[in-house]
């Protein structure tokens, strides 16, 4: 069935409903960025070089901070996973 991995085992990472929320939150976090891609295109079109490179560097940090709550978004989403199988997911 639909969600049982390949072994067989059944696995709520496959269930219909949590690939759908999933797919959602991907969705919404990919139209996040793009609006957020075109909004920064348009404002760097009428920066100048300084306001430029501060943002640029205000980027940056977003991007170190980010890249450091992976790990804690991850264990997150597995500690999810595990909760869901516990309860006959």
């Amino acid at each position: 069935t639909e969600d049982r991995d390949p072994a067989g085992i059944e696995d709520p990472n496959h269930t219909p409903g949590y690939q759908q929320a999933l797919k959602s939150t991907i969705d919404e976090l990919g139209g996040s960025i793009l609006n957020n891609q075109n909004r920064l295109l348009d404002v760097l079109s009428r920066l100048n070089v300084t306001e430029l490179r501060e943002l640029y560097q205000q980027a940056e940090i977003k991007l170190i901070e980010l890249t450091q709550l992976r790990p804690a978004i991850e264990a997150r989403i597995e500690q999810n996973k595990q909760e869901i199988a516990a309860h006959g997911g």
